[in-house]
């Protein structure tokens, strides 16, 4: 019985850095699996203190090849209009992960997010995207509900 609390405990501290995710709109080309933020135990929407660093990761398997890409980090502000993170913004995706980007590969995203204790607290929606540097048309994207605290 021990074993068996240890090992759901387990699972259930794995499971709690899952966030829940959404595609952006028009069916990028290419598939999330797995989207997680460390630490987040509010997966439908990850509470996040202002002034820490996160890990943020996902495994994306593109429908394209690229070798180059580019990455940046967005308020989904509304339908229409994305508010860019300065820290993250039309950045080197290769500092992230394996490039070249390979059609049909599963691969992972990893980044260290640092929040500024300057950004105001509230509920919004993040956007992440990976793009070809040649054809930002080739892309993985998603979103995720974020509440920004203070300490």
């Amino acid at each position: 019985m021990f074993k068996f609390l240890l090992i759901s405990a387990f699972f259930g501290v794995i499971a709690a850095e899952s966030a829940k995710f959404i595609p952006c709109d028009g069916s990028p080309p290419c598939s999330i699996s797995e989207v997680r933020i460390d630490p987040c135990t509010h997966p439908d929407q990850c509470k996040l203190k202002k002034g820490n660093t996160y890990s943020l990761s996902y495994d994306f398997k593109p429908d394209f090849s690229a070798d180059k890409a580019k990455t940046g980090l967005f308020w989904a502000k509304t339908d229409t209009e994305d508010v860019p993170f300065p820290e993250m913004y039309n950045a080197d995706a290769c500092q992230y992960t394996a490039c070249p980007i390979v059609a049909n590969k599963l691969q992972t995203f990893d980044y260290s997010l640092r929040l500024s204790k300057k950004l105001p607290s509230g509920q919004y929606v993040f956007k992440l995207k990976l793009w070809d540097e040649n054809d930002d048309s080739k892309n993985c994207c998603f979103k995720t509900n974020i509440e920004l605290r203070r300490k």
